[in-house]
């Protein structure tokens, strides 16, 4: 008896392993290009696979926006949000009681502008949030990190370095001193 309830679940724990998941991860790419002195069009482009449904930008589902642009910097502005372009079509969605959604069920292509106050890094770090769904399922703010090259930007190097600080002697005594090993890694595995 036992040994059925072992095979049960362990035989239940393989098939939901290995159980095909319906990959809804978008492959996106990000470009960049400088139309101005501190100011980028980030082109974010992914195809739609597998019958899922991408929500276009620009809209409100049920208090959530659609599509939305975060950078690591705060200082970025975007002048121009993420809007979409190619082949979106308008469809009614049963889950919010019939309401009309522009989506994309082939190829995306997005576009926002952003302005950089200052030096441009070489490269700049962010996330987009998209929605997707499919039929009943509906998977809104799914983030997506990138790292985009900048045209004209500026490697910083921020490594510092003090000559007169030694980490190995410091001024005064801080936490426990190193003991002395007593023994070695065998004795104590033998023990």
């Amino acid at each position: 008896m036992y040994k059925r309830i072992l095979l049960f679940f362990l035989y239940s724990f393989l098939f939901i392993a290995a159980y095909p998941q319906d990959s809804t991860a978008f492959s996106w790419s990000v470009k960049s290009e400088r139309l101005s002195a501190g100011e980028y069009r980030l082109t974010f482009t992914t195809p739609v696979n597998n019958n899922w449904q991408l929500y276009a930008p620009g809209q409100d589902i049920s208090g959530i926006p659609s599509a939305a642009l975060i950078f690591k910097d705060s200082s970025i502005t975007i002048t121009s949000p993420l809007t979409g372009s190619g082949g979106s079509k308008t469809v009614n969605s049963a889950l919010f009681d019939n309401q009309a959604f522009k989506i994309y069920e082939g190829n995306a292509n997005w576009t926002a502008t952003i302005r950089i106050p200052g030096e441009v890094p070489s490269s700049l770090l962010g996330a987009i949030q998209y929605t997707y769904g499919k039929g009943d399922e509906f998977y809104p703010s799914e983030s997506k990190d990138f790292e985009v090259e900048m045209e004209g930007g500026v490697v910083v190097n921020n490594r510092i370095r003090l000559e007169t600080i030694d980490l190995s002697s410091p001024v005064q005594q801080c936490g426990i001193e190193k003991e002395e090993k007593k023994g070695s890694l065998w004795k104590i595995f033998l023990l």
